[in-house]
């Protein structure tokens, strides 16, 4: 089991909290939950409900869009769009190897916002700039 010290330290390292503050990254990671995925496990399905962002701590991940995959390695996330709009999953991600992950629920994440606004500047100036 990790630490929330240990957590922090896996969330600085992904873009998608790097410019976040140590304050911030303490309340995001004590709602992160361990989650550990076998060699051939889906992660996620394309046009299934999302409500989880995994951050991939250890491990490789194959994301299948259309007619692309594209392989994963630490440190990087899925499942994005989950935590901040919801919906059907646009890709399908598999575990290529075992694979441990720190998961963060919507609903969890969206309190976290409710409560402490400022963290949502950070993370969409990350989208912004993964989507150019």
């Amino acid at each position: 089991m990790l630490s929330t010290f240990e957590k922090i330290l896996i969330l600085r390292n992904v873009s998608f909290f790097r410019d976040i503050c140590s304050e911030d990254l303490r309340l995001i990671a004590e709602i992160c939950d361990e989650v550990a995925f076998s060699a051939g496990d889906i992660l996620m399905k394309e046009n299934e409900e999302g409500r989880e962002l995994y951050i991939i701590e250890k491990g490789k991940v194959r994301v299948y869009h259309d007619d692309q995959t594209i392989d994963l390695v630490p440190p990087t996330y899925v499942g994005e769009m989950a935590i901040l709009a919801g919906g059907a999953r646009r890709a399908t991600v598999e575990a290529l190897e075992d694979t441990n992950t720190l998961m963060i629920e919507s609903g969890k994440f969206r309190q976290v916002i409710l409560k402490y606004p400022r963290i949502i500047f950070p993370i969409v100036r990350s989208i912004v700039e993964r989507l150019e």
